[in-house]
């Protein structure tokens, strides 16, 4: 089965994120309409990684919310709660 465009692009923007290449995860993730869990949480990743606290508190709550079992997505919400960032 080849993989759809967008789920090409959510592992792009997730090797950007990983390499901390977070404006070009932003781009990238701009270019996809579908808006999933998994995109909240690459965007709150990226956003959180370029200084944009709000709209990563906004979009790690809204991968929660999608996904409340998924442990990934509270641990990012905490940290930022906390006023933390992911990747120290």
């Amino acid at each position: 089965m080849v993989p759809s465009a967008a789920s090409v692009r959510m592992n792009t923007a997730a090797n950007y994120i990983r390499s901390g290449h977070y404006r070009e995860a932003l781009n990238v993730l701009d270019g996809i309409k579908e808006r999933s869990a998994l995109w909240y949480f690459y965007s709150a990743s990226a956003n959180s990684g370029v200084g944009n606290n709000v709209t990563a508190l906004e979009h790690a709550r809204e991968a929660v919310r999608l996904e409340p079992d998924n442990s990934q997505y509270q641990m990012l919400l905490q940290r930022l709660e906390n006023g933390g960032t992911w990747y120290e």
